[in-house]
């Protein structure tokens, strides 16, 4: 993975642009091994609210799950039924 031969190599990888400001996208990064982030000011405050509620090591296995699925569906599922208890519990 890129992440990892990033990691192998001393090179740091981040993640510029608005999938990382979305719940589905920040998780499935954090899980992929992006720990840098760049996005728009205003999605911040909601980000560190989820960031807050988010276990690396659940990102991991959501993210293993996610790039196993079948379909587009069956990933955006497993992302879904991750993410809805965050944002119930943070109020979004």
């Amino acid at each position: 993975m890129v992440v990892d031969a990033a990691r192998h190599a001393r090179i740091d990888v981040s993640c510029c642009g608005e999938i990382g400001s979305t719940v589905a996208g920040f998780v499935l990064l954090l899980g992929l091994g992006i720990r840098d982030f760049s996005m728009n000011v205003f999605a911040i405050p909601h980000l560190k609210q989820i960031a807050n509620q988010v276990e690396v090591g659940a990102s991991q296995e959501i993210a293993t799950r996610v790039l196993a699925a079948s379909t587009v569906q069956e990933a955006r599922s497993v992302l879904e039924a991750y993410t809805r208890p965050i944002l119930t519990k943070i109020g979004s």
